[in-house]
Protein backbone atom coordinates (compact mmCIF):
# COMPACT_ATOMS: atom_id res chain seq x y z
CA UNK A 1 0.00 0.00 0.00
CA UNK A 2 1.49 3.58 -0.90
CA UNK A 3 1.12 5.89 1.19
CA UNK A 4 1.33 8.54 -1.11
CA UNK A 5 1.89 8.70 -4.99
CA UNK A 6 5.38 8.70 -6.33
CA UNK A 7 6.12 11.63 -8.32
CA UNK A 8 9.38 11.66 -11.19
CA UNK A 9 11.34 9.02 -12.42
CA UNK A 10 12.13 6.18 -9.83
CA UNK A 11 15.60 5.67 -9.88
CA UNK A 12 16.20 3.04 -6.78
CA UNK A 13 13.70 0.78 -5.11
CA UNK A 14 15.03 -0.85 -1.48
CA UNK A 15 13.58 -3.62 0.36
CA UNK A 16 13.92 -3.31 4.08
CA UNK A 17 12.75 -5.21 7.18
CA UNK A 18 11.77 -3.56 10.13
CA UNK A 19 9.97 -6.07 12.93
CA UNK A 20 7.46 -8.06 11.22
CA UNK A 21 7.00 -4.63 8.78
CA UNK A 22 8.25 -5.04 5.37
CA UNK A 23 8.82 -1.82 3.28
CA UNK A 24 9.88 -0.83 -0.09
CA UNK A 25 11.38 2.45 -0.69
CA UNK A 26 11.16 4.64 -3.41
CA UNK A 27 14.07 7.19 -4.84
CA UNK A 28 12.70 9.14 -7.02
CA UNK A 29 13.85 12.42 -8.96
CA UNK A 30 11.70 15.14 -8.91
CA UNK A 31 12.53 18.97 -10.21
CA UNK A 32 12.51 20.82 -6.82
CA UNK A 33 10.18 23.18 -5.84
CA UNK A 34 12.16 26.55 -4.74
CA UNK A 35 10.30 28.37 -1.31
CA UNK A 36 9.62 31.76 -1.72
CA UNK A 37 12.71 33.49 -1.40
CA UNK A 38 13.20 34.95 2.73
CA UNK A 39 15.70 37.48 3.87
CA UNK A 40 15.16 36.60 7.74
CA UNK A 41 17.51 34.49 9.74
CA UNK A 42 17.30 33.13 12.96
CA UNK A 43 19.92 31.56 15.75
CA UNK A 44 18.49 28.33 17.60
CA UNK A 45 19.58 26.82 21.00
CA UNK A 46 19.01 23.29 21.38
CA UNK A 47 17.68 22.45 25.36
CA UNK A 48 16.77 19.25 27.16
CA UNK A 49 14.18 20.00 29.77
CA UNK A 50 11.79 21.70 29.28
CA UNK A 51 12.32 23.08 26.14
CA UNK A 52 13.25 21.46 23.11
CA UNK A 53 14.99 24.63 21.31
CA UNK A 54 14.56 28.10 22.09
CA UNK A 55 14.79 30.76 18.86
CA UNK A 56 16.90 34.10 19.19
CA UNK A 57 13.36 35.57 18.79
CA UNK A 58 12.37 33.91 22.41
CA UNK A 59 10.04 31.50 20.48
CA UNK A 60 10.45 27.92 22.43
CA UNK A 61 9.17 24.62 21.12
CA UNK A 62 8.68 22.08 24.06
CA UNK A 63 10.73 18.86 24.33
CA UNK A 64 8.12 15.90 23.96
CA UNK A 65 10.34 13.15 25.71
CA UNK A 66 9.02 10.33 23.78
CA UNK A 67 11.21 8.01 25.50
CA UNK A 68 10.54 9.08 28.93
CA UNK A 69 6.77 8.87 28.32
CA UNK A 70 7.67 5.66 26.74
CA UNK A 71 10.34 4.04 29.32
CA UNK A 72 7.79 2.24 32.02
CA UNK A 73 6.82 0.42 28.82
CA UNK A 74 10.01 -0.28 27.19
CA UNK A 75 11.17 -1.60 31.06
CA UNK A 76 8.53 -4.26 31.38
CA UNK A 77 8.97 -5.34 27.98
CA UNK A 78 12.58 -5.87 28.38
CA UNK A 79 12.05 -7.36 31.87
CA UNK A 80 9.62 -10.19 30.52
CA UNK A 81 12.18 -10.50 27.40
CA UNK A 82 14.96 -11.42 29.31
CA UNK A 83 13.20 -13.92 31.50
CA UNK A 84 11.96 -15.47 28.19
CA UNK A 85 14.11 -19.07 27.75
CA UNK A 86 16.44 -18.76 24.60
CA UNK A 87 14.84 -20.54 21.60
CA UNK A 88 11.34 -20.34 22.30
CA UNK A 89 8.32 -18.70 20.56
CA UNK A 90 7.39 -16.32 23.75
CA UNK A 91 10.98 -14.70 23.55
CA UNK A 92 10.44 -14.15 19.79
CA UNK A 93 7.01 -12.56 20.40
CA UNK A 94 8.72 -10.43 23.69
CA UNK A 95 11.54 -9.66 21.34
CA UNK A 96 9.32 -8.69 18.31
CA UNK A 97 7.13 -6.61 21.40
CA UNK A 98 10.54 -4.29 22.19
CA UNK A 99 11.57 -3.71 18.90
CA UNK A 100 8.01 -2.15 18.09
CA UNK A 101 8.21 -0.05 21.45
CA UNK A 102 11.77 1.33 20.40
CA UNK A 103 10.69 1.70 16.35
CA UNK A 104 7.66 3.18 18.13
CA UNK A 105 9.98 5.65 19.79
CA UNK A 106 11.95 6.56 16.89
CA UNK A 107 8.67 7.54 14.51
CA UNK A 108 7.36 9.60 17.17
CA UNK A 109 11.05 11.37 17.13
CA UNK A 110 11.50 11.32 13.69
CA UNK A 111 8.42 12.83 12.89
CA UNK A 112 8.76 15.54 15.61
CA UNK A 113 12.16 16.88 14.27
CA UNK A 114 10.62 16.79 10.62
CA UNK A 115 7.37 18.90 11.94
CA UNK A 116 9.76 21.66 13.80
CA UNK A 117 12.69 22.11 10.58
CA UNK A 118 9.73 22.05 8.29
CA UNK A 119 8.40 24.99 10.04
CA UNK A 120 11.44 26.46 10.65
CA UNK A 121 12.20 26.36 6.91
CA UNK A 122 9.03 27.51 6.08
CA UNK A 123 9.36 30.86 7.72
CA UNK A 124 13.56 31.76 7.56
CA UNK A 125 15.84 31.90 4.79
CA UNK A 126 18.93 31.42 7.67
CA UNK A 127 19.02 28.77 10.08
CA UNK A 128 21.94 29.12 12.95
CA UNK A 129 22.77 26.58 15.50
CA UNK A 130 25.29 26.78 17.90
CA UNK A 131 28.19 24.19 17.29
CA UNK A 132 27.27 21.26 19.68
CA UNK A 133 30.10 18.19 20.71
CA UNK A 134 26.85 16.16 20.47
CA UNK A 135 28.91 12.86 21.40
CA UNK A 136 30.92 14.11 24.20
CA UNK A 137 27.55 15.74 25.82
CA UNK A 138 25.58 12.11 25.17
CA UNK A 139 28.57 10.75 27.73
CA UNK A 140 27.73 13.59 30.33
CA UNK A 141 25.17 13.87 32.84
CA UNK A 142 22.28 15.35 30.73
CA UNK A 143 23.05 11.95 28.53
CA UNK A 144 19.70 10.71 28.38
CA UNK A 145 18.19 14.11 28.11
CA UNK A 146 19.94 14.65 25.14
CA UNK A 147 19.32 10.92 23.63
CA UNK A 148 15.92 11.30 24.19
CA UNK A 149 15.66 14.62 22.71
CA UNK A 150 17.53 13.49 19.38
CA UNK A 151 19.52 16.36 18.74
CA UNK A 152 22.42 14.73 16.12
CA UNK A 153 19.19 13.82 14.24
CA UNK A 154 17.84 16.87 14.27
CA UNK A 155 20.70 19.07 13.06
Amino acid sequence: KLHRPLEGKIKTATVKREGEHWYIIFITEVDPKPLPPSEEAIGIDLGTNPHFLVTSEGEMVEAPRHFQKAEEKLAKAQRELSRKKKGKSGRKKARLKVAKLHRKIANQRRDFHHKVARKLVNRYGTIVHEDLNVQALSRSHIAKGVQDAGWAQFL
